[in-house]
């Protein structure tokens, strides 16, 4: 029933730790397991086959970056289901199952995603609405949002109030792309993931080019997965922040035009700016937990 793929980039350690409780979470289903490795320093195939000894290792000829890469993965992928998922993921029990079973009774639903808990167990903002003019100072990384993490327009964005009345799967703009299992027919149909978007903000761009095609996304709070949520940027912080801040002005080319784009430039280079001062003092964390 489902294809996963995971991207690797120097993320052996963790990727262990994320396949042994795929194992746990997908008995009974054999999934079919693909590893595309953007980067590595050690033998992935006995990190993999240790597991999964039918999975396979994908090897582009240079770092492709995560939805380029999952589109690698996708185009070899046998299964309807497509599970995308970051390393750094750790599933619960039954999480697998729980999606994979939403998406069979909802036909109109492309993504189902579940609820990321932090390492201490509590959740994550569970999704986001789309970028438009009213959130632009109220993301998740954003300083209003930081300074003041119960503002309406935040809780807002990024579906805070879902997470103080969790009776059920619900609908969302944006499903985390940390962990999304997407039914591959829709994928296919609106063309995968943009390449375009090297680092982050793919999933937002395939979420709305599925709403424009008559599909849904949705969480599934019944399904539940840990995210070591930066563990990877922790290692890379200003590279990470210059890919998002990269993929925040393509996303302002492909769908806002020109004047949006200067602005955006602006902001994005003070935006790193303060990033690279904040790393160089050692000043603060990207993994916050969220408390509501």
């Amino acid at each position: 029933m489902v294809t996963v793929i995971y991207v690797n980039y120097f993320t052996e350690s963790i990727l262990r730790s994320s396949l042994r409780s795929l194992k746990e979470t997908a008995r009974g289903m054999e999934p079919e397991v693909l590893v595309v490795d953007n980067g590595s320093t050690e033998n992935l195939e006995s990190i993999l086959h240790a597991v999964f000894p039918t999975g396979k290792v994908l090897r582009p000829p240079y770092n492709l970056g995560y939805g380029a890469g999952i589109n690698l993965g996708a185009r070899l992928a046998t299964r309807p289901y497509i599970l995308a998922v970051n390393p750094d993921v750790i599933f619960l029990p039954q999480t697998l199952q729980n999606l994979v079973q939403f998406l069979e009774n909802h036909p109109k639903a492309a993504v189902a995603s579940p609820l990321l808990l932090t390492t201490d167990l509590r959740p994550w903002p569970p999704a986001r609405r789309f970028p438009t003019f009213r959130y632009t100072l109220f993301t998740r990384e954003s300083l209003l949002t930081r300074l003041f993490p119960n503002n309406p327009l935040s809780r807002e964005y990024l579906y805070l109030d879902h997470l103080e009345r969790l009776n059920g799967p619900f609908p969302v703009e944006v499903a985390l792309g940390a962990c999304m299992l997407i039914r591959k027919e829709a994928f296919q149909q609106v063309g995968g993931f943009d390449s375009g978007f090297f680092l982050f903000l793919e999933d937002v761009d395939l979420c709305w080019r599925l709403k424009q095609a008559g599909y849904e996304s949705w969480v599934v709070p019944e399904a539940r997965a840990i995210h070591v949520f930066g563990y990877t940027r922790r290692r890379v912080p200003f590279h990470t922040y210059f890919h998002y801040r990269r993929s925040a002005l393509y996303y302002l080319r492909k769908y806002r035009g020109p004047l949006p784009i200067v602005l955006g430039f602006f902001g994005a280079a003070f935006q790193l700016a303060v990033e690279a001062l904040r790393n160089l003092l050692n000043a603060g964390s990207t993994d916050r937990a969220w408390r509501v």
